[in-house]
């Protein structure tokens, strides 16, 4: 089973307005590590007080850092084929990383995800953290890329050891029917036409999409330059163009 473990910092939480400034793959295959990727990333976006509080990455680290445009390619070739392991990887990691991928001219991605904060209930936990130190996992360094990633893929592998490798499996994010017409067709790199029932009205809406969950699609319009945020469950029809 090709996976890969995700970990970022930012420059705050809106994926919007901020950036990324460090990023960590770890790739596995059956849970054995066979790559291992990690850079601070340079970003003209400050980074707020409270980001710097939590990760105390300073502007000065990125100045020699790599731009997210410059390594874009090779993130989307990591996450395209892979699942994707993290924690809070699909309501945070993902979102940013689809943004970044955005701005830099790329389609997004959407790969089956294992988020380990939809575990939060079994373990009694509200962090990443909290579940390290429940299964007794050191935490030294906190809130740095690679520091978590490697936390996160411990945490796994204690998962597979008690469960099974069909744990993971059975536990996967997947779209669901509104949507998976949606992603086939981003995944298929295409812009999209969609027909939408608004409150008032139908309406047709084409562009370029940049994230996608259960609820909603946000679409961006590039001849408008505007986001469109549209519920799932009022899309009537889906083309790719």
């Amino acid at each position: 089973m090709k996976s890969i473990v995700l970990d970022i910092e930012t420059t705050g939480i809106n994926p919007k307005k901020d950036r990324i400034i460090e990023i960590a793959i770890i790739e596995l295959n059956d849970f054995k590590i066979v790559n291992e990727f990690s850079t601070l990333i340079r970003t003209d976006k400050a980074i707020s007080q409270k980001a710097y509080t939590i990760h105390g990455i300073s502007e000065k680290m990125l100045v020699d850092a790599p731009t997210f445009i410059e390594i874009s390619d090779l993130v989307r070739e990591k996450l395209k084929d892979s699942i994707l392991i993290g924690y809070r990887c699909l309501s945070f990691d993902l979102r940013f990383i689809n943004y970044e991928l955005f701005r830099s001219g790329k389609m997004p991605v959407f790969p089956s995800t294992f988020d380990l904060s939809k575990l939060n209930g079994y373990f009694n936990s509200r962090s990443l953290y909290q579940i390290a130190k429940k299964l007794n996992i050191a935490s030294n360094v906190v809130h740095r890329a690679m520091p978590d990633a490697r936390i996160t893929l411990k945490i796994v592998r204690w998962l597979v050891e008690r469960f099974s490798k069909e744990f993971i499996l059975n536990n996967l994010h997947e779209y669901n029917s509104k949507v998976s017409k949606i992603v086939d067709a981003v995944n298929g790199n295409q812009f999209l036409r969609i027909i939408y029932r608004g409150k008032y009205r139908i309406s047709e809406h084409i562009g370029f999409p940049i994230e996608i969950n259960e609820n909603y699609l946000i679409l961006y319009n590039k001849l408008f330059d505007k986001f469109y945020k549209l519920y799932a469950e009022k899309i009537i029809d889906v083309e790719a163009i």
